[in-house]
């Protein structure tokens, strides 16, 4: 179908010739504009003189003798205005959110032409209101009457309260700042409007040199618009082109004609020959997408452009437009990757670049930094290594970067003095203390500059784009430096960063090439006067379309509809406008929306949905949740046994010389029958977890503190240890708490002096009072003759597959090993819970059984281990577990028992298990060697539940 811009293009030509020029032409948006000049340009055969193009804020501006004031500026001014009239002594951090959304409401208070004192008054006696607002009507004057009734109580609630402090002082504070924007020639965009309409209303009619000011494609006025409108239609020379659908507009209920008709019934209609009965052409194809996430939608989005273009070139008939402008990373990253061309009108969000996560963590080093005013200055890790590690900063200075590092997690710094971090120039500048608030914009710059090395010769080496990013973040810096050196305001650091944080957030990039190229992704209100003949419309949610609720705001819902300031009604048809003349003359629609109920987001699907699918007049084809978005499915996830992966496997071999490059340990072989995926990921692929520093003791760490601490006791006792060796340490508890203090160094604290204070001190005592119940538990078995301590022990277990032979090594560090009169015990201690039997030794093997004792199966194969070396096999091996927290009752047993818990044998001796334990054993290392058994994912996903690779699994 023709687009309206084409048709206004056909009709200014026909009515006007080759006398463009004497045209102004008026535009809800500058997007429009260009549109139209790509249509213009296309009619025409021979060059004329393009007509002047305005947007209706240009024109206002131009009419009005005020020029636009900067935002940052008044913020700043209003802040000073505010303090000066109410008093308070509110920061400039606290004040800036509210102060937005008084300007928000002296903007409407313009644009709808309302009198402050009249709508600011207090009215709480309700004496004044027949009398003073004789101008309203009696519904009007009914609704405030109801508003203000609420407050002629004698006792007021707190919240009415402080509402009557902010309501009192609004009025001043407007007043005020109006004139001091006046006195400087500046102002808001709806104190320009209102400067315009008054004038206008005193009989000043704006002169402009145009024969005819043409207003294409609007929607909602305001007051001031309507003014200026009907001003110049009185004087013959406008022109009002109105974009809109019969199938909305007859039908006085359809809320998305209700502006429109309001217009229509103002202001002549010179499109009114157009087609306006594009939407319910039997052509359209509308489809109508249920997604379980944002992720999910960006990859609809890379599937309905993949099988578009198999049947037409994509090109700017195509629109992607985001209700929800957070998705615009996810769209870009997954649309197919040889488009020539995409054009975002909306800009790239500068939150979504390099250097902004630079600044971010550069003011949260600041913000974090402990010390000063005469105490050490310190850094804290989690500010210190994102910014030694990001790309700006680790390439200048790799190997001072990795040195770092090194020292961090070797140490276990938490806080680092500046002395560690003085290796070059560029960590000299960045790892300081701001003193002064006006010094962090300074600090800032000076960091980037030097990472742009405008002096040196690293800015060549920096790819165009990024240097791109650099400079609007870097003048966006210098921007806000010099506003708010010139306002004096007085602000502490931390509320400097806070305002700067939000005001770098709302900066975006605009994208340089041709605008009319190729696939648009814009937002919602970049689409007004366009037309697409494919659109894909993203969150197509209630509440993100139309959004719901009310803006923030001081004035009542109540006020509002009584002096008829815009409400949540004016709103929702505002957007019902946006969604039906988006899809007029569009014939390939596409509407997504998430169902996933999440956060703010509902799940719900947008009423506009509910509508089209409930009327007969369109035809909508529903793809529902969980649909396939890929083409293809994926498959039962899995990693095979190619050849890299054998020869990966062969690194737990031994060779020729005897030896291996690594082990099978217990945890391993555990971890292989629970997901063998998560076996491959660990202990082939290599993937581990991302070494972070123990701030806090966690109970892996809690439990190598305690094997620790009980092997340093026991190295003070002498061997065989005797009941009286016990008795004499335990009656010394500050001789153990030594010894803990020292496995604290070793294991924790990475550091040969330190010792544990604040919180350490509770976890101290805690390991202290498990120590001395393994000591008194140990007691009731002496004498007892320490073998061996925290030792590692290894088996070269032979197998075959085919004719080939080969060796795998298993080994592990047993806790301790000690004889206890015949016997050899194989002690294994537990901090966690756990159970002392099991119901088969083939269920030790068995992936299947969801109560698989891993414990069992640990202990038995160091019993294992210790039973293949020649120098424990004259006497009976008992496996046995210290679980800590049973430890304390009354009847503990180490003993494993197999069987059930009413009905079971203990394990005395591993000799009588060793056959059938060898087989079970060699058998799951045998398939871990096969290269026909993949690395399967396992089925019971609450395996899944705390495994780190589950987000590569989807689980």
């Amino acid at each position: 179908m023709k687009p309206f811009l084409k048709e206004v293009a056909e009709d200014l030509l026909r009515l006007h010739g080759r006398k463009l020029d004497e045209l102004c032409l008026v535009f809800p948006n500058r997007r429009a504009g260009l549109f139209f000049n790509k249509y213009l340009g296309e009619k025409l055969e021979q060059p004329v003189w393009s007509p002047s193009i305005y947007t209706i804020q240009d024109l206002m501006s131009r009419i009005s003798d005020l020029e636009y004031s900067d935002d940052l500026e008044l913020i700043s001014l209003l802040y000073k205005v505010y303090s000066e009239v109410s008093g308070r002594n509110e920061s400039f951090d606290e004040f800036f959110y509210w102060g937005e959304v008084m300007l928000a409401d002296f903007d409407e208070l313009d644009k709808y032409l309302v009198n402050s004192e009249d709508i600011f008054r207090n009215l709480a006696d309700l004496k004044d209101l027949d009398s003073s607002f004789q101008y309203l009507t009696p519904e009007q004057l009914e609704l405030i009457s109801r508003f203000w009734s609420t407050f002629s109580s004698e006792q007021l609630s707190s919240q009415k309260q402080q509402f009557l402090e902010i309501w009192n002082i609004l009025a001043p504070v407007y007043e005020k700042l109006r004139q001091m924007l006046l006195d400087s020639g500046t102002g808001y965009e709806g104190m320009i409007y209102r400067n315009v309409a008054e004038r206008i209303g005193r009989g000043d009619a704006p002169d402009l040199p145009f024969t005819k000011i043409a207003f294409i494609g609007f929607n909602a006025l305001n007051p001031c618009e309507q003014r200026l409108f009907s001003t110049l239609q009185n004087s013959k020379k406008a022109l009002f082109y109105w974009d809109y659908d019969e199938y909305y507009l007859g039908n006085e209920m359809h809320e998305a004609g209700r502006f429109i008709r309001q217009n229509l019934s103002s202001f002549s209609d010179a499109g009114k020959d157009f087609n306006q009965m594009n939407l319910v052409d039997s052509g359209k194809k509308l489809q109508v997408y249920s997604i379980p996430s944002d992720a999910g939608q960006a990859q609809i989005v890379h599937k309905i452009l993949e099988e578009a273009r198999v049947k037409t070139d994509l090109g700017e008939e195509t629109a992607i437009v985001l209700a929800d402008e957070e998705l615009l990373i996810p769209v870009l990253n997954a649309l197919p990757q040889d488009l020539k061309d995409i054009n975002v009108t909306m800009g790239y969000p500068v939150s979504a670049t390099p250097v902004f996560s630079l600044i971010e963590h550069l003011i949260a080093l600041q913000r974090n930094i402990r010390g000063g005013k005469g105490k050490d200055i310190r850094f804290y890790y989690a500010d210190v290594l994102p910014l030694i590690q990001h790309q700006y900063i680790s390439l200048r200075q790799r190997q001072d970067a990795a040195g770092v590092v090194r020292e961090i997690h070797e140490q276990n710094l938490i806080y680092l003095p500046p002395g560690k971090l003085e290796m070059n120039d560029l960590f000299k500048l960045v790892f300081r203390k701001i003193g002064h608030p006006e010094e962090i914009a300074g600090y800032l710059l000076s960091v980037l500059e030097m990472i742009t090395g405008v002096d040196g010769e690293d800015e060549k080496q920096m790819p165009a784009l990024e240097l791109e990013f650099i400079y609007r973040i870097y003048t966006r810096i210098k921007r806000l430096k010099d506003v708010l050196g010139r306002m004096e305001l007085n602000f502490t650091i931390p509320t400097f960063l806070r305002i700067f944080h939000k005001f770098l957030l709302r900066t975006r990039i605009p994208f340089s090439g041709e605008p009319l190229a190729g696939i648009q992704v814009m937002g919602v209100l970049e689409t007004r006067v366009l037309d697409f003949d494919r659109v894909i419309l993203l969150s197509l949610n209630e509440g993100a379309f139309p959004r719901t609720g009310t803006a923030n705001s001081f004035i009542p819902h109540n006020l509002r509809m009584g002096f008829q300031l815009p409400t949540l009604e004016y709103q929702d048809a505002i957007y019902a406008y946006y969604f039906y003349r988006l899809i007029h003359r569009s014939s390939d629609i596409h509407l997504l929306y998430n169902n996933k109920a999440e956060g703010l987001t509902t799940g719900e699907k947008s009423r506009y949905i509910y509508q089209l699918k409930y009327d007969p007049t369109f035809n909508i084809i529903e793809w529902p949740a969980g649909f396939d978005i890929q083409s293809s499915s994926a498959g039962p996830l899995k990693a095979e046994k190619s050849p890299e992966v054998m020869e990966k496997l062969l690194e737990y071999c031994t060779g020729e010389d005897g030896k291996s490059k690594r082990y099978l340990s217990p945890s391993a072989l555990n971890t292989y029958i629970d997901c063998p995926l998560q076996f491959y990921f660990n202990y082939v692929a290599g993937i581990r977890e991302p070494i972070e520093l123990q701030e806090e003791i966690d109970p892996a760490l809690f439990g190598s503190i305690l094997h620790e601490s009980v092997r340093e006791v026991y190295e003070l006792l002498e061997n065989p240890v005797e009941k009286s060796h016990l008795d004499a340490i335990l009656n010394i508890p500050d001789k153990i708490r030594l010894a803990i203090d020292k496995a604290f160094r070793k294991v924790y604290f990475k550091d040969p002096v330190k010792v544990p204070e604040g919180r350490n001190m509770v976890i101290r005592e805690i390991i202290f009072t498990y120590v001395e119940k393994i000591l008194e538990k140990d007691k009731e078995y002496c004498p007892i003759s320490i073998e061996s301590l925290e030792k590692d022990y290894y088996l070269d277990l032979t197998l075959h597959r085919g004719e080939r032979e080969f060796t795998v090594r298993v080994g592990g560090q047993i806790d301790r090993i000690d004889q206890l009169g015949q016997a050899y015990r194989v002690i294994d201690y537990k901090t966690g819970s756990g159970k002392m039997f099991f119901s088969s030794l083939g269920g030790l093997f068995d992936h299947e059984e969801k109560n698989r004792n891993r414990a069992a199966f640990q202990t038995l194969l160091y019993a294992k281990l210790l039973s293949a070396n020649g120098k424990y096999n004259d006497k009976p091996i008992i496996p046995g577990v210290y679980l800590i927290r049973e430890i304390f009752t009354k009847g503990f047993s180490y003993h494993f028992s197999i069987g059930t818990s009413r009905s079971n044998t203990p394990v005395l001796d591993y000799a009588d298990f060793d056959q059938e334990f060898t087989e079970n054993l060699s058998s799951l290392i045998s398939s871990i060697f096969d290269p026909d058994i993949d690395f399967l994912q396992t089925g019971q996903e609450e395996i899944c539940r705390n495994c780190l690779y589950k987000e590569i699994c989807h689980r």
